[in-house]
């Protein structure tokens, strides 16, 4: 297929995890033959204690990610298993791409609210 494969997102996830890293919006084409659940799996780690990431794009529009795959990016944006979890979960990625609500699995209602919830700079609603 055309886009990226899952080793070079495997180095382009490497990089989200480094503490230098500022980067604020990725946008990565995947390749439609791999495992979007995998992939999710991925960068939901590598993102786990990146602060300044806002935007990751994958572009997942026609996509065999599953529900697997949507609570992967939920527990990374609201892991509500402890109180002590729900406050060092990412309150920073706000945006998942455009259309991650109308793909075949769409996005969970929750986790497209805890996104929202993430645009607003007032951390006191998250």
């Amino acid at each position: 297929g055309i886009g990226v494969g899952v080793e070079e997102m495997e180095c382009v996830a490497q990089l989200l995890t480094k503490s230098g890293c500022t980067m604020e919006e990725l946008e990565l084409p995947v390749d439609d033959d791999d495992d979007h659940d995998e992939i999710a799996e991925l960068f939901s780690s590598a993102l786990a204690e990146n602060k300044t990431m806002r935007k990751l794009d994958l572009f997942f529009h026609s996509s065999t990610m599953t529900i697997t795959g949507w609570k992967e990016f939920s527990s990374l944006i609201c892991d509500n298993s402890s109180l002590n979890a729900t406050y060092e979960s990412n309150h920073t990625l706000s945006s998942l791409g455009s259309g991650i609500d109308e793909m075949s699995c769409p996005a969970p209602d929750d986790l497209i609210s805890n996104l929202e919830l993430n645009e607003n700079g007032n951390k006191q609603f998250v």
